[in-house]
């Protein structure tokens, strides 16, 4: 399983794109978009260490 991260530096300077304010209050839309491509049956023991273990990106063990 792998997951893309942005560097803090460009995500600190990002602006959203205000869509309207009204009264004093911002609102923006959020748009997130989440792919499922990762065909798990073929790859799952390439991802797998020596013992069986799949570590996660943050340092959790699937056993």
């Amino acid at each position: 399983m792998s997951v893309g991260e942005d560097h803090a530096a460009i995500l600190d300077a990002r602006k959203p794109e205000v869509t309207s304010e009204i009264d004093g209050h911002t609102s923006f839309a959020v748009e997130m978009q989440l792919f499922d491509s990762i065909p798990w049956d073929e790859e799952e023991d390439g991802l797998r260490d020596d013992t069986g273990v799949l570590r996660m990106i943050s340092d959790e063990e699937i056993s």
